[in-house]
């Protein structure tokens, strides 16, 4: 500031005195500036941290959802084994009875072909 002052003085210009009261203003000046930079700082590392405390609940409840899916997905799986084997098990119990539903009709006919041979040897006497 000093050198600032010479120059100005040879050329004949005003000189700019500095009191302590510019001093002070300056020192207030800054701490304000000092101030409203921090509380914007702070502002910015509160938003970030509840961001950050969003993102880590985020993937706490993925970790959650992701057991809750194996352990469904567990059940599932026997589930449907338990379904495939009673569906097996229905599909041999269904051609056992097409089996013997075939064998009686065998066995009926079988029964009414003599029944029929005996009631025409009846007549025929």
């Amino acid at each position: 500031m000093h050198t600032l002052n010479n120059r100005l003085s040879k050329r004949g210009q005003k000189i700019t005195a500095i009191t302590p009261r510019h001093y002070l203003d300056f020192i207030q000046h800054y701490v304000t500036l000092y101030n409203e930079k921090r509380s914007d700082l702070e502002e910015q590392q509160l938003h970030l941290n509840v961001g950050l405390g969003k993102i880590s609940d985020t993937v706490n409840q993925v970790e959650d959802l992701r057991k809750s899916l194996a352990k469904k997905q567990k059940e599932l799986d026997e589930k449907n084994e338990m379904a495939n084997q009673k569906l097996k098990q229905m599909m041999e119990d269904q051609q056992k009875a097409e089996e013997q539903k075939t064998a009686s009709k065998g066995v009926r006919e079988k029964t009414e072909g003599t029944e029929k041979k005996k009631l025409l040897r009846e007549l025929s006497r």
